[in-house]
């Protein structure tokens, strides 16, 4: 439930920062078809730099190194 509220509010301020960065009023068609080819483009960027942070994540070496202390 908590992952669903967190995405909705990451796409709720993502949609309200593309209505302010582009100056966009969203009782006019025009720019409603403008806020959506926006936020289409940004929600595949998001999914693309989602996938590419999981996949460096994936392929870590996480389990400790072995090793011995050869001064003893």
């Amino acid at each position: 439930m908590k992952i669903f509220v967190i995405l909705a509010i990451v796409l709720i301020v993502g949609g309200f920062f593309i209505v302010k960065a582009n100056n966009l009023d969203l009782n006019n068609p025009d720019d409603r078809g403008t806020f959506l080819g926006k936020f289409v483009l940004w929600l595949k960027s998001l999914g693309k730099n989602t996938i590419d942070t999981v996949g460096y994540v994936i392929h870590q070496d996480w389990l400790p190194v072995n090793e011995t202390n050869s001064t003893k």
